[in-house]
């Protein structure tokens, strides 16, 4: 468990340190650290098929679960992390802590968002008012002001926006146009 994993949990939970037999298990459970050369094919010669000379073994040993379209250790600990997450989350719904407590808090917020049932009848209410919003725009600076409202770097919007180094050049700055929510090709407008 790492160490921002321990102070989250002290501060949501006012839990005290953990005690160092339960980070030696965590450890263990993960796994060694650095270079794992058991994955490579030393049969194959590196200048034939270097990604079958450097992975060859791992990619015969591991199975790619049907739901995800690659696999490795990024994945791993990512799915390992949702994974405590949710541990934490159910947790707190179930707690019955007092009432304005931040765990009572992340459980009620945890529990109305689990509550599937209360939002299917909501329905589209809850998106009235920015469907109506949305509804009156009849010209392109119309558009474009509503956009540029809700710009964020979190693809929330159908365009997103974003300053960053150039791809090409590294030393100057570009801004960036990209759709949101998708994967897709970042077009560079300046």
């Amino acid at each position: 468990m790492t160490a921002w994993v321990r102070i989250g949990l002290c501060l949501v939970f006012g839990a005290t340190a953990v005690p160092p037999s339960a980070l030696a298990a965590e450890h263990a459970s993960i796994g060694d650290y650095g270079f794992d050369a058991t994955g490579m094919d030393r049969t194959v010669r590196p200048g034939d098929d270097f990604n079958a000379y450097a992975n060859g073994v791992w990619a015969k040993r591991t199975t790619i679960p049907g739901d995800h379209a690659y696999w490795g250790v990024w994945d791993i600990l990512a799915e390992q992390a949702r994974g405590r997450v949710r541990d934490i989350l159910e947790a707190a719904a179930n707690a019955h802590a007092p009432a304005g407590s931040n765990a009572r808090k992340i459980g009620d917020f945890y529990a109305t968002f689990m509550d599937e049932a209360a939002i299917e009848n909501r329905g589209g209410a809850p998106l009235k008012e920015q469907l109506a919003s949305i509804a009156t725009i009849n010209t392109y600076v119309g558009l474009a002001t509503a956009m540029g409202r809700g710009i964020r770097v979190d693809d929330s919007m159908p365009v997103t926006f974003f300053v960053e180094s150039d791809f090409k050049h590294p030393d100057v700055y570009a801004a960036y146009l990209d759709q949101g929510g998708w994967a897709s090709p970042t077009a560079t407008i300046i």
